[in-house]
């Protein structure tokens, strides 16, 4: 613990980071548990060697090359020469470091619940606004492992404080790291991990099974309703495919009266523009006949008393 303290203050880790290693934390569909952690390597060099217990020592845990075994080699000794308790202490400091993460924790997840945008997933800017700077960087933080994003280091993290929030509402300004990046539409901010490419595929639907869209876009299923939607009798096999947006497209929103452009609908229904070209479109016989989550287009929409389906 305190080899671990040491290494992570001189990368100017926080608090988190300087609550070095966790006794137990999840990791992937079960736990990473460390019983030993709080038991010296003399203590289980003197219990190994009273049972007659044998053990390898590995070569490299010598080579000072490695920072850890300079730490435990040279920096250590030293410390412990000046300040026999040396260790002990700076593994108290660790967990004291974790008692604040901890704290910082439950303050950020309340924040998150107080400051989301009108998208799920999403902060909005004029709440995040109205906290402090370091509320602010906690929050953030919070949020981005929250959306499963690599935490980005303090500069990217003060880039997206200083050049995405305090933007026009329509710059679409972002701040991209390895492992994520950060978009702005609106109001809303947005923890994006890498978009993948605008899919060509055209793909056959039945509208009864929900279908796995490419390029990791999601899944697209039907839900049965009355009056309104995609005419049921319309969406069968042979007849129906999903396909992207390649430009161009327009519709005749059911009930609205005039043809519009698909883009300026999107926007209408305040759809990011990275998003835009990866909304699934629905084809019937060759015509666009809805766009899933946003319009049905007037010749296919079901009448009254009429069972449909809204993608």
């Amino acid at each position: 613990q305190a080899e671990t303290l040491l290494l992570r203050l001189l990368r100017g880790a926080g608090p988190r980071g300087a609550a070095a290693m966790a006794p137990a934390v999840v990791f992937g569909g079960g736990w990473l548990l460390r019983p030993l952690l709080v038991v010296s390597r003399q203590r289980l060099a003197a219990y190994a060697e009273e049972h007659g217990l044998a053990w390898i020592d590995d070569p490299s845990n010598f080579d000072t090359v490695f920072d850890r075994n300079f730490v435990r080699q040279r920096v250590m000794p030293q410390l412990v020469e000046r300040w026999p308790a040396a260790s002990r202490l700076l593994a108290r400091s660790a967990d004291h470091f974790a008692e604040a993460a901890q704290l910082l924790g439950e303050l950020a997840h309340g924040d998150l619940d107080r400051n989301s945008g009108a998208r799920p997933g999403t902060l909005s800017v004029t709440a995040l606004q109205g906290l402090s700077v370091q509320r602010t960087r906690n929050l953030l933080r919070y949020w981005l492992e929250h959306e499963g994003l690599t935490v980005p280091d303090t500069v990217h993290l003060e880039r997206i404080l200083d050049e995405v929030l305090p933007a026009r509402a329509d710059a679409q300004p972002r701040v991209q790291w390895p492992g994520g990046e950060v978009r702005r539409y609106r109001d809303d901010l947005y923890a994006i991990v890498g978009l993948p490419e605008v899919p060509e595929e055209v793909l056959p639907w039945d509208g009864k099974d929900a279908l796995d869209l490419p390029r990791g876009l999601g899944r697209l299923w039907a839900e049965p309703v009355t009056g309104w939607g995609v005419q049921s009798s319309a969406v069968r096999e042979g007849k129906t495919e999903v396909r992207f947006r390649s430009g161009g497209e327009r519709c005749r929103p059911a009930g609205r009266g005039g043809t519009r452009p698909v883009k300026k609908l999107l926007q209408e229904a305040g759809v990011p523009p990275w998003e835009r070209e990866r909304m699934p479109l629905l084809y019937i016989d060759g015509q666009l006949a809805a766009v899933a989550g946003v319009c049905v287009c007037e010749p296919f929409a079901a009448g009254p008393g009429e069972p449909g389906l809204i993608p």
